[in-house]
């Protein structure tokens, strides 16, 4: 069948569920095409990346030298990336990410939302001497209430996730599940 819209984002994962949400809030006619079917939904990764979110800052991770950020991405693709794209993401991650925390549940951001120091343990041994950095700044979803066998661990993005889905819909978007886009007019 056909559906008008004035935006149309491709996929409901983490970018774009928020960028379907932001243009909702801003009264654009927007629509979201997810292949999954509602029932089989899994965003896949609970991990965020970001930089100098207010999340973060509030639980006293530096704030970081967002050109710092920029420049070592682009160092490690060797200059061969979009630099409009790195220097949004590092830029404006953070900013990104409050607005999701924004549209879930204190309780379940409270509960779920980690902040993570990704590759900055000790056992991981990445840092300035090996050539690479890695920025902490990586917000996970996890549930590590105690379950019989230990933590369970489990990934709670999927389940996080939905709150975005439906907000995005109170604020006026749509969203479709189980479909693709076949031809864009």
């Amino acid at each position: 069948y056909e559906v008008s819209c004035d935006a149309l984002v491709i996929g409901a994962g983490p970018s774009g569920s928020t960028a379907t949400l932001r243009l909702a809030s801003m009264g654009v006619d927007v629509l979201c095409l997810e292949t999954q079917t509602w029932e089989e939904y899994d965003a896949f990764a609970c991990d965020m990346a970001t930089y100098n979110s207010k999340f973060f800052l509030d639980l006293g991770v530096p704030e970081y030298d967002l050109m710092e950020i920029y420049n070592e991405y682009m160092r490690k693709a060797c200059g061969r990336a979009h630099q409009k794209l790195i220097m949004d993401y590092a830029t404006r991650s953070g900013e990104m990410l409050d607005f999701m925390l924004e549209n879930i549940p204190e309780d379940i951001v409270s509960r779920y939302a980690m902040a993570s120091n990704y590759k900055m343990n000790a056992d991981f041994g990445i840092g300035p001497d090996c050539g690479q950095y890695s920025f902490p700044g990586l917000c996970q979803w996890r549930d590590l209430e105690q379950a019989d066998d230990g933590y369970s661990n489990d990934n709670m993005w999927p389940f996080a996730i939905r709150y975005l889905h439906k907000a995005m819909v109170e604020k006026g978007g749509k969203m479709i599940y189980g479909a693709q886009g076949m031809e864009l007019v």
